[in-house]
């Protein structure tokens, strides 16, 4: 019985994974992959898109036009609010160096539910 019972368990955390894994087209992720390379402006914030494209909507990711500050956030009723939030974050972050947040470094949104804002 227990052996049944590991079996299944395994059985249903694979198919839960696979699930998971199909749901996002992986040509549309390689396409929005490229954008954030040319996007985003370190190697840490590529490796925080990767864990964001993924996330739930409604989600926004912010980012400084002067510095390397970012902030994302995800799972938000309306990607309005979503909008708000990572700004919010984002020109907190700023606030943490800097004495004002001023229209060179301000943060912007640069993508909105995995769509790139065009500027």
């Amino acid at each position: 019985m227990k052996n049944q019972i590991c079996i299944f368990l395994t059985a249903f955390a694979l198919t839960g994974c696979a699930t998971t894994l199909s749901t996002k087209d992986p040509a549309a992720y390689e396409e929005s992959y490229e954008q954030a390379k040319v996007t985003l402006k370190t190697n840490n914030a590529l490796g925080m898109y990767e864990k964001y494209y993924n996330k739930p909507d409604h989600k926004a990711w912010a980012q400084s036009k002067g510095t390397r500050a970012s902030s994302y956030v995800t799972n938000k009723t309306t990607a309005d609010f979503a909008i708000e939030l990572a700004l919010e974050n984002c020109n907190q972050q700023l606030l943490k160096k800097y004495d004002e947040v001023s229209d060179r470094i301000a943060c912007e949104i640069i993508n909105v539910d995995n769509q790139w804002v065009s500027k």
